[in-house]
């Protein structure tokens, strides 16, 4: 644990509870920098939805809307926001405007599902 890299040696000291040999290949192909052989291995795990995790980690936000649609739909409010922002912060501002628009429609809908 005093490691030049603390947050490394957590990292992977809860990688040794993964049993699913996807799961650990996809985090381990993280790890050494190969992202699109690590979504193939999340895609194909018990655990698809860290695909979408690896991707919101690195602000692909158009990757993760991708995945989002189908792994995990009510994320796409929260998605469809921080993509705004990044491309508000691009001054895409049309494109930011209506990444917006769907993140509020989405909310909505959430909320009358739930009511």
């Amino acid at each position: 644990r005093q490691a030049p890299s603390p947050g490394m040696v957590l990292y992977l000291d809860r990688l040794q509870t993964v049993e699913d040999k996807q799961l650990l290949s996809g985090h381990v192909a993280g790890l050494f920098g190969r992202f699109n052989k690590a979504r193939e291995y999340f895609l194909q795990s018990c655990c698809p939805e860290a695909a979408l995790e690896m991707h919101c980690d690195f602000q692909q936000w158009e990757q993760a809307l991708a995945l989002a649609q189908t792994l995990a739909p009510h994320q796409l409010p929260d998605i469809f926001f921080k993509s705004a922002l990044k491309l508000e912060n691009q001054n895409e501002h049309q494109s930011a405007l209506t990444h917006f628009e769907q993140a509020m429609r989405d909310c909505e809908l959430d909320r009358v599902d739930h009511l």
